[in-house]
């Protein structure tokens, strides 16, 4: 069964303005498989670079994608992505991106080089990343989530860095570490749905349950236990006791009322 996986990180380290010197229209030419719409609506600007299956192979494609090179764009969007990883070198560290999306590839399993220092995607985009946003992504190897801190300027996305706990279904996520949750609450707004969260208390921190958190996680819900299944994530938690192997007894020891 195809699992659909949204994950969302808006960071709080931001460069002033983005004041890095990129051009804010669209670049000069072609990049097979991609469109770029440039717009300017209420005295703002809104670069889009939308890139699909005729990106071609990967190596076509990092060639291709230098174009962007001194460019700055809102939102760059991958869908439906033809090849298994994405290039190790994409974009130079005079490309601004702001939100970078990766969507509906059912192909894709990283996001650049395998090993201890991989680059991808990701790398030289530390200085002006704000959002990422991971969706339907099922071949996705769980490793690819700590390669996208690793990637990235340590500084800007420690948050991914710590992701240490996920489940055995590929592209999927349930819990996090405790200090991937001190990052995340950081944040203005973090989007986990789709995802089969974790609500059991001895898997979260002990300021889990709060109305900040009902807001930062908004949108997504508990999926364990079963008694709370369907609340909201950051709103309650409840500890379950393991007994035997798969047998478990849960302890209704919540700390905030429903």
């Amino acid at each position: 069964m195809q699992l659909k996986v949204v994950f969302v990180v808006v960071l709080l380290i931001l460069c002033p303005l983005l004041s890095l010197g990129a051009r804010y229209r669209c670049y000069t030419g072609t990049i097979p498989g991609c469109t770029c719409t440039a717009t300017y609506i209420d005295y703002t600007y809104k670069t889009t670079l939308s890139c699909n299956a005729g990106v071609g192979s990967v190596n076509d494609l990092s060639n291709t994608i230098l174009k962007t090179s001194g460019y700055q764009f809102d939102d760059v969007i991958f869908s439906a992505y033809p090849n298994s990883r994405f290039p190790a070198k994409m974009f130079d560290e005079t490309t601004v991106i702001k939100r970078l999306i990766i969507k509906d590839s059912p192909l894709l399993e990283g996001f650049g080089t395998n090993g201890a220092a991989p680059t991808g995607v990701f790398t030289n985009l530390g200085k002006s990343l704000e959002t990422i946003v991971l969706d339907n992504l099922p071949k996705l190897r769980d490793v690819e989530y700590e390669n996208i801190g690793k990637q990235l300027s340590p500084t800007k996305i420690k948050a991914l860095d710590d992701v240490t706990e996920t489940p055995s279904d590929k592209g999927s996520l349930e819990a996090f570490s405790e200090n991937t949750f001190k990052h995340f609450l950081k944040a203005d707004f973090v989007d986990l749905s789709g995802n089969p969260l974790s609500c059991d208390c001895s898997r979260l921190p002990n300021n889990f349950e709060s109305e900040e958190n009902k807001i930062l996680f908004q949108g997504s819900i508990c999926s364990t236990p079963a008694s709370i299944k369907g609340l909201q994530y950051g709103s309650t938690c409840m500890h379950v006791a393991y007994l035997f192997g798969d047998h478990y007894k849960v302890e209704y020891l919540e700390r905030y009322s429903v």
